[in-house]
């Protein structure tokens, strides 16, 4: 459909050139626009672009009192409506892509579906694509998967203001937009394999994500339509295991449940013994990283720890609590740390407690006094996505957390020496792991996983509401950035740079569900709309749910009754 044609009083390059609209048309931003010229050297030319600004004004006034008159019918003047476009792509018959500009006077007409594929790459994707969205013309947008499983890039990143920018619903969806389309993605990449991916996700606020295996019962009709234009079902995730962190203030004998509220079936307990922590060389993420650079011979008190530690117990010692281990530490501490400073090993030990405090309940003993039918680690090869709740915990224990995890990660993948199975990593709060400023193990091993994830098979989407606070080494590796609403003020930073002087100047008028997604093989950032999640985001969206109220504190009593029963009758016999 034919909309304008190429303004001649304005210059146009083989990289921008602006639109007259005619007056019974209209064009507005994001919109996709095709013209054609031709070149005797070249043949005819195709011009695709994407419009990024759109200007209306009245010519031959000089003031805004004459545009007041000619409001009155007083004065005459021409209303002119006209766009600038970026290009994106120009192609020939034979598929070559000179670099001319479009002549003057050019038909310019709105980008039909087939059009819309090669404005923005998308036929050079074939097979190796998933939905990210839908454009302005409600066709699909794709993402390039060589950008995205490490073949040529690896990694994504996500920014915007919090509760605004729906950045882990945003990658949420593409796990789901991934997951739904294996498929087809496996003919592309046979080394794959339908099983041979999964994600770990990280659930950072509230309990969101305890739900990802229910359907969402308000999803709009809307919303559907939004998943069927894309060519996924709109339903919720399959193969999910959710992982919480133990119930704290626990008694000798109470069950280990997970300390969650509004599901408790089907949600499993995440905890470490004492020998892990200290076989995994764990003992650097009971630190904060602030801690850790406040005392520079710290590094070296928890490295002589651990390997007295890991000595003791070859030679058969056994702890049961993060306070057993402290108590002996303190009471070998000159043995231990000989030459260490005396403030040092003061300090040591006061932050140990201090992480005590935080993290103990994260500790279980190794021998139980009644028997357990599955063990307490995170296996994410048990279920395509793994749910790791956090959210209750304390910064410490995030950091140890995720941590511990991420290290665990790393290392299964560098004994396999092989990046299958692939392992997506899903990360808010980023500046809190891998700040601009100081260094931690906790920093240490998200940029281990940004340089050199794509070699190990492990992808990070990682999120965060201001990017310019993340390591520029973390951000800088992924090669898909996405960003939500925030505010101009943080736009502003160098490390938006993708998004164009204008793209950052609107950040700030993003609804919820609109996303700026960039990619290297597209060279223009592109707005997509994704829809609300198929899967429930909180329990009054499920249509089942494990969700106990007041019951379920009776429900504890008579499971630790019952436990005091077995263990009377045993003693009887």
């Amino acid at each position: 459909m034919r909309v304008g044609i190429v303004l001649g009083t304005k210059d146009a390059t083989p990289f921008e050139f602006y639109v007259e609209v005619d007056s019974n048309q209209s064009l507005q931003v994001d919109d996709i626009i095709v013209t054609t010229s031709e070149y005797p050297r070249f043949g005819k030319v195709k011009f695709y672009g994407i419009v990024d600004q759109v200007i209306s004004r009245l010519e031959g006034l000089e003031t805004n009192e004459q545009a007041r008159f000619h409001s009155q019918g007083l004065f005459d003047a021409n209303l002119t409506y006209y766009c600038h476009i970026v290009v994106t792509r120009t192609l020939t018959d034979d598929g070559t892509s000179p670099k001319v500009p479009p002549r003057p006077g050019s038909e310019v007409k709105l980008a039909d579906p087939e059009e819309t594929k090669l404005a923005l790459y998308f036929d050079k994707m074939e097979k190796r694509k998933i939905p990210c969205g839908l454009l302005s013309n409600n066709a699909p947008a794709y993402l390039d998967l060589d950008f995205l499983l490490g073949i040529k890039g690896g990694h994504v990143n996500i920014s915007g203001k919090s509760g605004v920018a729906t950045k882990t619903s945003y990658a949420t969806f593409l796990l789901y937009s991934y997951f739904s389309s294996l498929k087809e993605i496996m003919e592309a990449y046979p080394e794959i394999g339908v099983t041979n991916t999964h994600a770990v996700i990280f659930n950072v606020k509230g309990e969101d994500l305890l739900f990802l295996d229910k359907p969402n019962t308000k999803l709009s009709e809307k919303d559907k339509k939004m998943y069927e234009a894309m060519g996924l079902p709109a339903k919720p995730f399959e193969n999910v295991k959710f992982y919480a962190p133990p119930r704290p203030k626990r008694g000798q004998y109470e069950p280990i449940l997970p300390n969650t509220e509004s599901r408790i079936e089907g949600v499993n307990t995440f905890a470490w013994t004492v020998r892990e922590i200290v076989e995994n060389d764990l003992l650097w993420y009971l630190f904060s990283p602030k801690e850790l650079s406040d005392t520079s011979q710290l590094y070296l008190a928890i490295r002589m720890a651990t390997n007295w530690l890991n000595k003791e117990m070859k030679d058969g010692s056994a702890f049961h609590s993060l306070r057993s281990v402290i108590l002996t530490l303190e009471e070998h501490i000159n043995e231990i740390m000989e030459r260490v400073a005396i403030g040092t090993r003061d300090a040591f030990l006061r932050r140990l407690y201090r992480a005590e405090q935080e993290i103990g309940s994260l500790i279980v003993p190794e021998a139980l006094p009644f028997e357990e039918t599955e063990s307490y680690s995170i296996d994410w090869r048990k279920a395509q996505i793994s749910v790791v709740d956090i959210h209750r915990l304390s910064d410490r224990a995030k950091y140890f957390t995720v941590g511990a995890i991420l290290k665990s990660i790393v290392a299964e993948k560098e004994n396999t020496g092989t990046p299958w199975p692939l392992v997506f990593i899903v990360l808010d709060e980023l500046n809190k792991y891998a700040p601009i400023t100081g260094d931690s193990p906790i920093a240490d091993i998200v940029l281990d996983i940004a340089e050199r994830g794509r070699s190990l098979g492990i992808i990070l989407i990682g999120a965060q509401q201001t990017a310019s606070e993340v390591t520029h080494r973390v951000v800088s590796n992924a090669s898909i950035r996405v960003c939500g609403n925030m505010d101009a003020s943080e736009a502003e930073h160098s490390v938006y740079g993708y998004l164009g002087p204008l793209n950052k100047k609107r950040v700030q008028y993003l609804s919820p569900g609109q996303m700026l997604v960039y990619q290297p093989d597209v060279p223009q950032t592109v707005l997509v709309q994704f829809p609300m999640p198929a899967w429930a985001t909180r329990y009054q969206e499920s249509v089942e749910s494990g969700y106990i109220e007041e019951d379920f504190m009776i429900s504890e009593i008579d499971i630790m009754r019952e436990i005091e029963k077995d263990l009377d009758d045993k003693e009887k016999k």
